[in-house]
């Protein structure tokens, strides 16, 4: 029943509504709808849409440009090789020098008495000169005579060298040298040694020159010795009294072992 009277008052109303109207026609009031709204209750702003960014248009397909081979590599040049260090040369070392009897080689004595003068020499002899790093003041030296070789320009004075009151071969058949230091002096060199004859030893001290070329070591010299010094005291005839004095020489060179 309530449903009928509330559809009927709806009726009169809207009738009533319509009669009124026939007059000036004003344009119905808005009907505004107020909510009382609590702060927690307030409708959220309506966000502006976002204005939305057109999707990117696909590029058009471009035709394929014909490809340029790109340039062939230069092969980078090969790195020169560093030129090796040349070595420092090494040091020669010791170098031996064999002294022996051939035609290059002559050792000899020469005696003096008042009517003239003898030579002599050996015909076997043999030694060594030993120099480290081409440096002559460095040399060892050794030399060894067969005194039984011996020989002079005068057959008897040979046989009489022969004797006890001379070189007294017999007993003693060998003579040798053994350098003990060799000098540098302004004329070449100064080589002192021991010289061992008939069995008695003197040092002696001698100038010679002493070059090393090559595979071969050469030296000479020209000096005088006192026979008396090693015993020899036999002064010959008494009118042809023989000198104390002897004179050595030599010219020898020497092949590298």
């Amino acid at each position: 029943m309530k449903l009928m009277s509330n559809l009927t008052a709806l009726t009169l109303v809207a009738m009533l509504a319509v009669l009124s109207g026939c007059g000036e026609t004003a344009p119905p009031e808005e009907i505004k709808v107020v909510r009382n709204e609590t702060p927690d209750e307030a409708a959220p702003a309506e966000e502006a849409p976002a204005e939305e960014t057109p999707a990117p248009e696909a590029p058009a397909e471009e035709m394929p440009a014909e490809e340029t081979p790109a340039p062939e590599a230069t092969p980078a040049p090969e790195a020169t090789p560093a030129p090796e260090a040349t070595p420092a040369p090494a040091a020669a070392g010791p170098v031996t020098y064999v002294i022996e009897p051939n035609d290059d080689n002559a050792i000899g004595f020469t005696g003096y008495k008042v009517t003239g003068k003898q030579q002599g020499s050996w015909g076997d002899y043999n030694g060594t000169v030993v120099i480290t790093d081409g440096n002559p003041e460095t040399a060892q030296i050794t030399i060894t005579f067969d005194m039984t070789s011996i020989f002079t320009t005068a057959s008897m004075l040979t046989e009489t060298l022969h004797e006890e009151s001379w070189f007294n071969i017999g007993a003693h058949p060998e003579a040798s040298f053994t350098s003990s230091g060799v000098k540098k002096t302004d004329a070449g060199y100064d080589v002192s040694g021991k010289l061992l004859v008939r069995g008695v030893e003197t040092n002696i001290t001698f100038p010679a020159t002493i070059a090393v070329e090559g595979d071969a070591l050469t030296a000479a010299a020209d000096f005088a010795l006192l026979r008396s010094d090693w015993g020899m005291t036999d002064t010959g005839l008494a009118d042809d009294l023989v000198k104390d004095e002897v004179r050595i020489t030599f010219d020898i060179v020497a092949e590298k072992q």
